[in-house]
């Protein structure tokens, strides 16, 4: 029963605090958010809340502190983190967090922001898919995630890579299947999120490995006395990939 109460604390914090109020990000932007939150702040919990309620979430090694160390951009929780007021909130909606008087709470950090939401194209191959997606400002990188599933893009994703171009393909993969990706665009430190994009479906499926250009240029004989007339074509076959 105990563990109830901090994971409804972080459930609230991806589906509530996130995607409400002042940040207002896409689901998939607050998931991607709460799970490198929760990724890095498990590591060094010890005890997720101690003492009696209303704020048992002071300790040195609290789920609500390493929380807000994850989300720290600059090693000084003084002086704000990325998204603190939503952690905060979440927090202490289930009375595990620190009164304000101890741990001040405002928002602060990743200046210059990624703002908007890069336009994804998915494209199939064989065993494959090939991504490209359009520049967002401020943008210093791209997280590239990848899913499966009913759940479509609304659950864990797999984070295949980070490139600062706008390509990216994804190799040996089962054709016939649905596969899922979206795109991060990330700022100046690794808790800076701009707005995802949308979700991408795309099924891999066998492709031809070269293209025949037999076009009516290419005609080099025309037999209009024998029976049937007959036609000869020089065609170009260009392999792919050289």
């Amino acid at each position: 029963c105990i563990g109830v109460v901090y994971s409804e604390a972080v459930w609230d914090l991806y589906k509530r605090k996130l995607q409400q109020g002042q940040f207002n990000y896409d689901e998939n932007t607050a998931l991607e958010i709460v799970t490198r939150l929760t990724y890095i702040a498990a590591g060094n919990i010890n005890t997720w809340f101690t003492g009696p309620p209303t704020f048992s979430g002071c300790g040195s090694q609290s789920g609500y502190r390493a929380y807000l160390e994850a989300d720290d951009d600059d090693g000084d929780l003084t002086n704000g983190t990325p998204h603190m007021s939503a952690i905060f909130e979440a927090f202490n909606d289930h009375e595990i967090a620190c009164p304000t008087y101890q741990i001040p709470v405002f928002d602060s950090g990743c200046p210059n922001n990624p703002q908007t939401q890069p336009e994804i194209t998915a494209t199939p191959v064989n065993m494959g898919v090939q991504l490209s997606w359009t520049t967002v400002s401020n943008s210093v990188e791209y997280e590239v995630l990848r899913s499966e599933g009913v759940m479509q893009c609304s659950q864990g994703k797999v984070l295949l890579g980070k490139t600062t171009g706008n390509t990216f393909e994804d190799s040996g993969l089962q054709n016939g299947r649905e596969y899922y990706y979206i795109v991060v665009p990330k700022g100046v430190n690794d808790a800076c999120y701009g707005p995802s994009s949308d979700c991408a479906a795309v099924v891999p499926s066998a492709q031809p490995y070269f293209t025949v250009d037999c076009s009516d240029s290419s005609v080099i004989d025309f037999d209009v006395n024998r029976v049937p007339a007959s036609v000869s074509r020089q065609c170009v076959v260009t392999p792919y990939d050289g």
